[in-house]
């Protein structure tokens, strides 16, 4: 799974959703977080712009695009994955 380009799926999710920069630094701040401390759960940033932090699973990638859903809200998101 590629990070990088599920990281910049995930920033373009909370913009696209009306969060500011603010936002988007404090995310990036949980993120990096999460990467650096194994078991601490990537943040769906649904449900960080509503104040939890809500892991991310991952799913089966398909030809090029890696999947990952939230296990709270559910939703589900896409982006490339070019290992």
């Amino acid at each position: 799974m590629s990070l990088e380009f599920m990281l910049q799926e995930m920033l373009q999710q909370i913009r696209v959703r009306g969060g500011a920069e603010t936002h988007v630094d404090a995310y990036l701040t949980e993120w990096r977080s999460a990467i650096k401390n194994f078991g601490k759960p990537l943040p769906c940033p649904i449900c960080f712009l509503k104040g939890a932090i809500q892991r991310l699973n991952h799913l089966d990638d398909e030809k090029g695009v890696g999947k990952v859903r939230c296990t709270c809200c559910r939703k589900y998101f896409v982006f490339i994955n070019t290992m």
